[in-house]
């Protein structure tokens, strides 16, 4: 037993020092909370998705390698990541084209501005590539975490977290482990009401975050496993599985 914690701690100690660290900013209209990839150099694939704030800035960690950021059609150079290069600075900016062809397309944005609502159309986006649902929401506008790590939206703490349209039967701790342990590919969207209506419990007057998760439509089984591991003051590291069973309905 001894012998397997000693080799976990060494894994995530060199793990802890093979990370970097990619900032920037993404000029233009459309930049603000636009949706950014981190790309491998080598043939295009997607590492990580990510999210700019109000002003198009952004902040991505990754492993050592080579890479691209793309923001839209717009991709940055080749640069590379390692222990001489821990922290990259860049600069996108959307390049002028002429206009030759309008073809006309219609596809949900990232962020939705709804009624009574703000909804992450999660689904079929970069950001559901290497994050977990506490990522996304931290992310997403309005959104923040106090020092116990609860989330803030608006200013109000006390926000409720709804599971397809019901309260999670999840608090404190155990809700937090599990929204950090999902990936994110799992969610379809999240709905963030800041002013519950009358038809909401009156005891989600601070904020309702409804997370409306795929439905799963493998048959048998299938599972998936998961990890993440961050640094900063302190390193935190977090694993788990994943195992569903399903026949028919």
């Amino acid at each position: 037993m001894k012998a397997i914690i000693t080799l976990l701690l060494v894994f995530l100690q060199v793990y802890s020092f093979g990370q970097a660290r990619v900032t920037g900013r993404v000029t233009g209209p459309a930049a603000p909370y636009s949706t950014i990839a981190l790309l491998k150099a080598g043939d295009s694939s997607l590492v990580k998705g990510g999210q700019c704030d109000s002003l198009g800035r952004f902040a991505l960690a990754a492993p050592y390698g080579s890479y691209r950021v793309a923001a839209g059609k717009t991709r940055s150079a080749v640069f590379t990541l390692d222990s001489a290069h821990q922290r990259i600075e860049l600069l996108l900016e959307p390049a002028a084209t002429d206009l030759k062809e309008v073809n006309v397309s219609a596809s949900k944005p990232y962020v939705e501005q709804q009624i009574d609502k703000l909804v992450l159309n999660v689904e079929n986006s970069v950001m559901a590539a290497g994050n977990n649902i506490f990522d996304l929401l931290l992310h997403a506008p309005g959104m923040r975490q106090d020092q116990d790590e609860n989330l803030v939206m608006m200013g109000k703490s006390g926000v409720q977290i709804w599971i397809d349209g019901r309260p999670s039967t999840l608090t404190g701790d155990g809700l937090r482990a599990w929204l950090k342990n999902q990936p994110a590919d799992v969610v379809a969207k999240i709905e963030l009401i800041a002013h519950p209506s009358s038809r909401y419990d009156a005891a989600g007057g601070a904020g309702i975050i409804n997370i409306r998760l795929k439905k799963n439509v493998q048959q048998g089984v299938n599972g998936n496993v998961y990890s993440s591991f961050s640094i900063g003051r302190y390193p935190k590291a977090s694993a788990g599985l994943n195992m569903n069973y399903r026949k028919d309905k």
